[in-house]
């Protein structure tokens, strides 16, 4: 069984087994034309009786800006609908309705619907969860719904929503690129996909605003949707007399700024939010696997005493820009301390550009093994490819062991390259 498809209930997991084979050879989404229109349909077009929709695009921080709105707009007494992707250790986690993680008996009445419904014609694995997703969302009283866009945003297919309340476009960075483009203005052009007509579309802050606001601008000409862009049109960061996020990171006040951004597109739209509700979201907000602390689990005694262990999501060249700042906060607040990377990278990421932006910034480099990664990738291959120097163990575990030994004594070691590596906390 796949590690995605893992799950503790086996009925569960053998359904996830299945829908983890699909795909469509000819990789064309072709939305409104595709077995996927025709199959919503079927369905009786979930996606039209939805609540009123945000829905997300960017290379990074879309989940982190959801994360955000979810905590204030709970905070506020909504119940909200949230649909993210991947998922860091069951697949549950995708699918929160209401403010709840979906049981697994729902899981299962809807995979089954769906499958009548398809009658086996050729959909992708993500195209056949968003339609459990649009089913649930239907079918279950709530105020809002939070919307992760898969990849891009023009063809990705939760953008049969024809007219969403707001849109929000992340940071645009290279991922992706055998689809989206190996540019960073043609990849804005697939992310400006989501924008549609007299509808407000969030831009966050950009890594190369010079390559992709134009894009952006010119897509919300053709469209005629309207643009509220951090730095110009609101702020980057946030207001005075805010809390500090309660996820770690610089990057993390630009994602708390864009949600509040989104919020306050809202607020026009008729939502109440008090301050208080936004102050209390930003500073009780959860998102796991975010250049997160690990402090429990079986993984946790065979640290090294006096280290701390941390994850991040970093897999692309603004993860890896992003986990530097804080490389070299940590660097500059202590200087003697030790820092160790491990990694783990699918074979399908740049890898000279995640590890140009951490240069200097580690002591020492362990490359793990990546079996369970759709685009799987040794300890041995990412070595090679990356051309540094460093250890190499077959799991986090082993690497964790091998560190014992270490002279330094305090230190931190940081867990990145992908979100796969995310399940070995926990096994």
């Amino acid at each position: 069984m796949g590690a995605d498809a893992a799950h503790p209930n086996p009925e569960v997991a053998r359904r996830l087994e299945h829908i983890y084979t699909l795909h469509r050879t000819d990789i064309d989404f072709r939305l409104g034309g595709s077995p996927y229109a025709a199959l919503l349909h079927k369905l009786g077009n979930p996606h039209k009786k939805l609540p009123p929709v945000v829905h997300v695009a960017g290379t990074n921080g879309k989940g982190s800006v959801i994360a955000f709105m979810r905590a204030v707009l709970e905070s506020a007494g909504y119940r909200v609908h949230v649909y993210t992707s991947p998922h860091l250790i069951t697949f549950n986690e995708r699918i929160r309705l209401a403010g709840n993680l979906i049981d697994d008996t729902k899981l299962i009445s809807l995979y089954d619907r769906v499958e009548a419904a398809n009658a086996g014609a050729a959909i992708t694995f993500f195209e056949y969860t968003t339609a459990m997703a649009f089913l649930a969302f239907a079918e279950t009283p709530a105020d809002i719904v939070l919307l992760e866009v898969g990849m891009g945003g023009r063809l990705d297919c939760t953008n049969m929503i024809e007219a969403p309340l707001a849109t929000v476009i992340t940071k645009i960075s290279f991922d992706h690129m055998e689809f989206l483009g190996d540019t960073l203005p043609k990849i804005a052009a697939e992310k400006a996909g989501i924008m549609k007509a007299g509808v407000p579309c969030v831009i966050g802050p950009q890594m190369d605003p010079d390559a992709v606001l134009p894009v952006f601008e010119n897509a919300a000409k053709k469209t005629g949707a309207s643009l509220c862009i951090l730095g110009k049109d609101a702020l980057n960061s946030l207001p005075s007399g805010y809390p500090s996020p309660n996820l770690a990171g610089a990057h993390q006040i630009e994602n708390a700024a864009t949600a509040l951004a989104a919020i306050h597109e809202l607020e026009k739209r008729g939502f109440e939010v008090p301050d208080t509700a936004k102050g209390h979201g930003i500073s009780h907000v959860e998102w796991p696997g975010r250049l997160q602390r690990i402090t429990e689990g079986p993984i946790s005694p065979l640290m090294p005493r006096g280290w701390e262990l941390w994850f991040d999501a970093a897999h692309n060249d603004s993860g890896a820009m992003a986990l530097a700042s804080q490389l070299r906060t940590w660097k500059s607040t202590n200087p003697k301390r030790h820092i160790h990377l491990c990694v783990g990278m699918g074979a399908d990421k740049d890898t000279n550009a995640f590890f140009d932006a951490l240069e200097g910034l580690y002591d020492q480099l362990t490359f793990i093994d990546l079996p369970t990664s759709r685009k799987p990738q040794t300890a041995a291959q990412l070595a090679i490819k990356s051309g540094k120097q460093g250890h190499e163990a077959p799991t986090l575990r082993e690497a964790l062991q091998s560190l014992k030994t270490a002279d330094s004594d305090e230190g931190i070691i940081i867990v990145a390259g992908s979100l796969y590596l995310y399940a070995q906390l926990y096994s």
